[in-house]
């Protein structure tokens, strides 16, 4: 037994001395150096594990197929682990260290020594990218099924203001046609001229009787002149904004004055006087058109005006549910792909279901 002591000491000498290559990082070409000599000690399969090796523990973890590194010119590892060193100074001076630092931490690392690495690391990241991809999941169900729940409020939001324009619209028709439940009374009286031959002005006695069951807001007369063969000489219009409205069941008078009608020299006997109620406005209808749309319309305009508005505005409410509907549909998708595991990140999201749809609705009703 002792004489094999001399040959067990030089064989324990030469594998520390000649051991299994080791990597150095302490600067390019002995990087390059000692990864050829590692490859030439591996076999094929052993030297494509070693790249994979690599690429994990520059990546942390994340991938053993390649690296892609921030270079503009997008360069990648894996095929020439003799590049390694030079790519990654290059990424140190584009500003991203992580793989500098990362290689050399590896100097005297064996091939065993870098396999054992990398499947620590590869291991850590597939449990903290399981645990985030779980929170994520679970974050990202809650956004949504809040959002799910905002987006049906806001369909039947729409909803609740479409039945107000259709009851706005009814009380627009009902308005225009309350001059029927008006009894009005009329008298003209012609002003002579100082000789007493034309008529120079009018005199419009006007008694009103509200016999609707509605208060009014607005009202607009118009007196016409004709003369003796029925030819329309002149209209006037005569607007009556009340400072309070003429409430259901009661009686209205006013004296309006219309001028200037000397230069058609017709005598006060010889025209033709009528006074109508050219337009009128409950006080309704005026409360509801001016509060949907905070705006003041003119009286000539009102019911032209209100009515452009009521149609603009479900013009307005049909799109804004048409982008509704799609959100809600969206919403529903994407939480059933993430429940049924097929989306694990904001990345996959992205990349199966696009950009979330959005619409923002005025609520004017």
């Amino acid at each position: 037994m002792k004489r094999f002591l001399p040959i067990i000491f030089i064989v324990f000498l030469c594998c520390a001395f000649f051991g299994s290559p080791k990597i150095e990082t302490d600067s390019d070409k002995n990087f390059r150096d000692s990864i050829i000599k590692m490859l030439d000690s591996l076999n094929p399969d052993n030297r494509e594990e070693l790249a994979k090796s690599f690429s994990l523990i520059l990546t942390n973890g994340k991938s053993e197929t390649d690296i892609t590194l921030t270079a503009p010119s997008s360069m990648r590892l894996g095929c020439s682990l003799q590049d390694v060193y030079t790519l990654c100074e290059q990424n140190a001076q584009w500003d991203n260290k992580t793989y500098l630092n990362n290689l050399n931490s590896l100097d005297g690392y064996t091939f065993d020594d870098l396999r054992k690495r990398a499947t620590v690391l590869k291991k850590t990241y597939q449990t903290n990218k399981a645990k985030e991809e779980t929170e994520w999941r679970s974050k990202r169900i809650t956004q949504l099924q809040q959002k799910l729940v905002k987006t049906k409020s806001s369909i039947s939001d729409i909803k609740k203001q479409e039945n107000k324009i259709e009851d706005a619209q009814e009380i627009i028709t009902a308005s225009k046609n309350y001059a029927k439940k008006i009894k009005l009374k009329t008298t003209e009286a012609p002003i002579k001229d100082k000789v007493g031959n034309y008529a120079r002005s009018i005199n419009v006695h006007i008694t009103l009787s509200n016999n609707g069951d509605k208060s009014i807001h607005y009202l607009r007369f118009k007196t016409t002149v004709d003369d003796t063969k029925g030819k329309r000489v002149r209209e006037y219009f005569n607007e009556l904004k009340l400072a309070k409205p003429i409430n259901s069941e009661s009686n209205f008078k006013k004296i309006f004055k219309i001028g200037r009608i000397a230069h058609f020299q017709y005598p006060p006997q010889g025209v033709k006087i009528t006074t109508t109620i050219d337009q009128i406005i409950t006080t309704d209808c005026y409360n509801i058109v001016v509060k949907a749309w905070n705006k003041r319309f003119s009286g000539g305009f009102f019911y032209k005006d209100a009515t452009r508005m009521l149609h603009n505005k479900k013009g307005e409410l049909v799109r804004a549910q048409d982008y509704l509907v799609r959100h809600k549909q969206w919403l529903e998708k994407t939480i059933n792909l993430i429940e049924a595991g097929k989306i694990k990140n904001k990345h996959d999201e992205s990349e199966k279901m696009g950009f979330e749809p959005s619409q923002t609705i005025s609520n004017n009703f």
